[in-house]
């Protein structure tokens, strides 16, 4: 989001400029959990969860 103030404030010198590019550069951002969250969430519902949860978990070393 840093770009995006940093376009929008040095490059841009037209308000309606500036306004269209913040609100695509909000959707550019948004739109992979936009596509992807109902994928994720089939992946999620699939498999066994004490197996993904026990695999996911690091080894702990005992001290």
């Amino acid at each position: 989001m840093a770009m995006v103030i940093l376009v929008t404030f040095t490059i841009y010198k037209d308000p309606e400029t500036e306004a269209w590019f913040n609100a695509l550069a909000g959707g550019l951002f948004i739109l992979p959990f936009f596509l992807f969250s109902a994928l994720a969430g089939q992946l999620a519902d699939s498999g066994d969860k004490t197996k993904s949860s026990a695999s996911s978990k690091a080894p702990r070393s005992e001290s």
